[in-house]
């Protein structure tokens, strides 16, 4: 019999050891290739993308981050993130100053140290490629080259035409070029006459050609078609309000190509008269948005003594790019200082009710509202519309968090920021820590 309760107890005691060492094992006790990162305080990050974020911790140090919290990649301390991964490779930044290409695996796939590049110098986060520089010198030619490789660390195409001088470095430390659809939006230089210019280009990543957008003048030291800058490209597409000869109260909305081609879309546009008429001022004056999502936002509208009226005969809506009405909102009141243009498929609405008093709702590409016009109770749009999910800004600093359907998903005081939604997920900044949220507004890890 004490045999018997020896053995059972022995037993017992043998199950309980094996259980706390298997959960100690599950929460990383004795280390291996992934952790979990959830009792871990991150007091910086980036955004999700490609599946992972990168955090640092109070030590300054950089993880890699997947949503469920593990940490699959960790940089040593002085090293940094120069990109987010995109396509399964980032950019990173080594103790010695050393820009390096990386995959998730941490195994480095191009880097200056190989002696094949000699400065990795930009990396287009969209198409998962990079600007390099390098040095040519054999017996048919010695000269320095720009130009892309792809993420296997392969030479794509050089970034070469003529007269063209690459001007690829901003402010920033790293740049990353404007990417659409597998064009590059990039200033550069032009040499002409010993005169420097700043000038747009288009390069397409694909047939690697380069096309110089012909933009007439600099007005105000910004690049602009006759009178107003192309803000956005899409799809090879882009829209500019231009004036007519001197005047500034005839004109036309343009569309440009890559090629540059340039073609009328909306003609006998007033883009800025007054009136004085039954003693009172009334100003005219047209708005354009940016082409987003094949259509753009434009308004001809009146101000009577800086209160916002509709006028009779005007237009008001989404065109497409050939200039055709997708969207009309003539009897909308949209109010002025609204950034009128389509994310993720919905575009908010800033509305004024005959007494000028704000509403707000979002729109669909048809037209259709997500819910009854609510009054504006908040400062600004903070965020972009962006997984279904916008993020408001409060008169007292305070976000709210909204979905599309208008319901609040979460709230936070004014010394918290919070990012776009990208991928479900959006980052929060405050209370001297990093973290992360889903759509529903819980933490993640």
């Amino acid at each position: 019999m004490k045999k018997g309760n020896f053995n059972l107890s022995a037993i017992v005691l043998c199950i309980v050891l094996i259980m706390v060492i298997i959960t100690a094992c599950d929460n990383g006790a004795f280390g291996g290739n992934n952790s979990t990162a959830s009792n871990n305080k991150y007091v910086d990050g980036r955004d999700f993308s490609d599946g992972v974020a990168w955090v640092q911790t109070s030590e300054r140090v950089w993880h890699c981050v997947e949503k469920s919290g593990n940490i699959i990649l960790k940089l040593n301390s002085g090293e940094s993130p120069l990109s987010n991964f995109s396509q399964g490779v980032a950019v990173v930044k080594r103790n010695d100053n050393t820009i390096e290409l990386i995959d998730k695996a941490g195994d480095v796939i191009s880097s200056p140290k190989s002696g094949e590049y000699d400065e990795i110098i930009s990396f287009i986060h969209e198409l998962g490629m990079i600007v390099v520089y390098r040095h040519v010198n054999t017996f048919q030619l010695t000269e320095n080259q720009c130009g892309v490789i792809d993420n296997n660390g392969n030479w794509v195409a050089r970034l070469h035409k003529n007269d063209i001088l690459f001007s690829l470095r901003g402010e920033s430390e790293f740049l990353a070029p404007h990417i659409g659809n597998g064009y590059i939006k990039e200033r550069i230089q032009i040499y002409r006459s010993h005169n420097y210019i700043n000038q747009p280009f288009l390069y397409n990543i694909f047939t690697s050609s380069i096309n110089e957008v012909p933009f007439n003048h600099l007005y105000d030291g910004r690049v602009v078609l006759g009178w107003e800058t192309v803000r956005n490209f899409e799809n090879r597409y882009g829209v500019f309000r231009d004036k007519v000869g001197d005047t500034k109260s005839n004109g036309s909305i343009f569309s440009i190509d890559s090629e540059g081609k340039v073609t009328e879309i909306i003609k006998n546009v007033i883009h800025q008269a007054s009136k004085y008429r039954n003693g009172s001022w009334f100003y005219c004056e047209s708005s354009i948005g940016e082409y987003k999502e094949g259509l753009f936002y434009f308004s001809d509208k009146e101000f009577k003594d800086g209160n916002d009226v509709i006028a009779n005969g005007r237009n008001q809506g989404f065109y497409d790019i050939n200039g055709n009405q997708a969207i009309n909102l003539f009897n909308y009141d949209i109010k002025r200082g609204n950034r009128v243009a389509f994310s993720g498929g919905y575009c908010l609405l800033l509305l004024g009710n005959p007494q000028g008093t704000s509403f707000y709702t979002i729109i669909d590409k048809v037209g259709n509202q997500m819910f009854e016009p609510r009054l504006v109770e908040f400062r600004e749009i903070y965020t972009e519309l962006k997984d279904g999910m916008v993020v408001l800004r409060n008169e007292n600093g305070s976000k709210t968090i909204i979905n599309f359907s208008g319901e609040i998903i979460a709230e936070f005081n004014s010394s918290f920021s919070i990012s776009d939604y990208n991928e479900d997920v959006a980052m929060v900044r405050g209370d001297g820590e990093v973290y992360y949220i889903d759509k529903t507004g819980q933490r993640l890890f």
